[in-house]
């Protein structure tokens, strides 16, 4: 313990919760998690003081291209966990646009070009947009100023939508770029439930819960004795539809059948809110 119950020394909390103390430290496994876009910091503290203590790692969606494992199947070294998203989640958010929006033929990636995770979309998108005939549109934003000026040049031409994927700086101006969505009466699919629950049309997101409770027996696991550089890296296996009727009757789209209920999702819609959420697992 590094203080008494009482009165702990702040100080000596934040010592001991620095990564170099952590490498003096006796730890059997560490698991770490960030908001988006920071994990390669984070993580690269850790990476930096030890190559020996188990790591596992949560909400990340490109280790390999971090430099902390060689593949997903081999790990290959002291890092391991759960990816956030699969590259293969932006044709998802594309088609579910398409599906509350059929006239959509532009889609903005909307994210700050300076995390990492960016260029991770921005490089899987060309191919479902060409299947779903959507041109998609990097939206490169730094800060409230890029945000308001990018949305509103894209807004000026037709049949245009949004995706944005998990970034710290639009989670940081949600108010901003739900107002502007808003004003445009533009359709957005978003990462994070927490748009459309202040006003955003839908989200489609990984289960927090479930993703931590994966990530927990990982952790067991390696307390164990498994070798975490032999344990694949875990896939989401589980995720949240979650949609803002009000706001997509307000925009003027009429909800499908066929996405209400897209992998035979129930619907958890609760009396008095607009809010519909569906759990479903991943489709293949």
């Amino acid at each position: 313990m590094v203080g008494g119950p009482q009165s702990p020394d702040p100080d000596r909390l934040r010592a001991s919760r620095s990564p170099s103390n952590r490498g003096r430290q006796k730890i059997d496994c560490q698991s770490t998690r960030s908001h988006p876009g920071a994990f390669r910091q984070v993580a690269g503290a850790l990476f930096r003081q030890t190559r020996t203590i188990p790591v596992v790692f949560v909400n990340v969606s490109d280790p390999i291209g971090a430099g902390f494992i060689v593949s997903l199947a081999q790990p290959g070294g002291n890092f391991t966990g759960v990816l956030h998203y699969e590259v293969g989640i932006l044709g998802k958010w594309l088609a579910m646009l398409k599906e509350i929006a059929p006239n959509i033929t532009r889609a903005a990636l909307v994210g700050d070009p300076k995390s990492p995770v960016y260029g991770y979309f921005i490089g899987a998108s060309q191919a479902p947009g060409r299947s779903l005939a959507i041109e998609l549109v990097p939206l490169p934003v730094e800060n409230a100023a890029d945000i308001e000026r990018s949305i509103d040049s894209f807004a000026s031409g037709l049949n245009g939508g949004f995706i944005f994927p998990p970034d710290i700086t639009t989670i940081t101006h949600r108010d901003l770029i739900l107002a502007l969505a808003a004003k445009y009466k533009l359709p957005a699919v978003y990462s994070f439930r927490l748009f459309v629950t202040l006003g955003g049309l839908m989200s489609y997101g990984t289960d927090q819960i479930e993703m931590f409770g994966q990530t927990a027996t990982y952790v067991d696991r390696i307390l164990r004795g498994a070798n975490p550089a032999e344990l694949p890296v875990q896939t989401p296996t589980k995720y949240e539809t979650t949609l803002n009727l009000k706001t997509a009757k307000a925009l003027g789209l009429t909800v499908s059948p066929g996405l209400l209920v897209a992998g035979q999702c129930p619907l958890l819609a609760q009396s008095g809110h607009s809010v519909a959420e569906f759990q479903c697992p991943l489709l293949g």
